[in-house]
């Protein structure tokens, strides 16, 4: 009797162990999905969505990620709105993280311009240290805007000084939505934008 008491509180035991893990991994999982780590955008020094997204396809085939409202060259101060555009047949959720920085000169990786929104599918987060501002998804701009395929919108302001370029770094997720971390597709990309010359 004492044996199969001490089992079946083994088993509980073990039971309530489990289900308080998975319990915290969906957690982990759904505070990542709503608010991602800052630094993740995939450019130099930066992870991306694959650090916590794991398993799926980089760049795949079968995917876009454009970034529309983009001039050739921008003006010193100009506002630029802008539009992240991920389009994926496999992907039920979505979420993205962009930074603007200079590419050379006195300032190459330092925060170049400037984000605000436009609606409420997106927030600009900053690291406390580096001062580097990043536009990401909310928890509304989880939800696709169309069948296998999502946009973000928000205004850059340029930087003051017009002779720098400026690099913009994008890593967007194209989530399955199957509450784990495993099978979602990510997608990496990069814009150059020259500023007016002197």
């Amino acid at each position: 009797m004492f044996a199969l008491t001490s089992v079946l509180f083994l088993m509980r035991i073990t039971f309530v162990s489990v289900a308080v893990l998975a319990l915290l991994m969906t957690s982990y999982s759904l505070g990542n999905s709503i608010q991602p780590p800052v630094g993740h955008t995939g450019a130099a020094g930066e992870q991306d969505c694959s650090a916590c997204h794991k398993n799926g396809p980089v760049n795949p085939d079968t995917g876009s990620l454009t970034l529309q409202g983009m001039p050739d060259r921008y003006w010193p101060g100009q506002r630029y709105g802008l539009t992240v555009i991920l389009s994926y047949p496999g992907m039920d959720r979505a979420g993205f993280q962009l930074s603007a920085r200079f590419s050379d000169g006195p300032d190459k990786g330092g925060q170049a311009g400037s984000f605000t929104m436009q609606d409420d599918r997106a927030q600009v987060v900053a690291d406390q240290t580096s001062e580097i501002q990043y536009v990401q998804h909310s928890e509304p701009g989880l939800v696709l805007t169309a069948p296998a395929e999502t946009s973000w919108r928000f205004v850059w302001q340029a930087p003051v000084r017009s002779n720098i370029a400026v690099v913009f770094n994008a890593a967007v997720n194209g989530a399955n939505y199957d509450d784990s971390e495993f099978g979602d597709a990510v997608f990496l990309h990069s814009w150059k934008v020259e500023g007016q010359r002197p």
